[in-house]
């Protein structure tokens, strides 16, 4: 007899961080390919990537996740051997840095999708960077 499939929250956040982003590329992709075959003519070159915007602590993905681009200001608690001071976005598992923003220096949150996060941030999803 198999045994039961038990999800836990961690591999659930995983699960959604893949999920959403491959639903989109896969609707972008099937919506590209109906407009080129509907008008069969080449396309116009692509425009230069759009310039890195932070997430807004007002955004509510961010206020559900506690996020603070300045992790010395959040409310941060010890995970597992990592200490509440050690915590940072550039340290998380779901960071992935882009570029600088001024002299800050910025990433991709899987968990903040609308925007770049600071490298010294940090929210409740932290997770030790492996």
């Amino acid at each position: 007899m198999d045994k039961p499939v038990v999800v836990n929250r961690r591999s659930f956040f995983r699960g959604v961080a893949v999920g959403v982003p491959l639903c989109s590329v896969v609707l972008a992709s099937t919506g590209a390919l109906a407009q080129t075959a509907a008008t069969d003519t080449p396309k116009a070159p692509a425009a230069a990537a759009p310039a890195l915007k932070l997430v807004p602590e007002t955004d509510a993905t961010a206020k559900a996740l506690g996020y603070s681009p300045d992790a010395t200001t959040a409310k941060r608690v010890k995970r597992g051997a990592v200490e509440a001071k050690d915590q940072f976005c550039s340290s998380c598992q779901m960071y992935t840095k882009t570029g600088t923003i001024g002299s800050d220096e910025v990433g991709k949150c899987l968990m903040l999708p609308s925007g770049a996060v600071k490298a010294k941030g940090w929210c409740n999803s932290w997770v030790k960077h492996v």
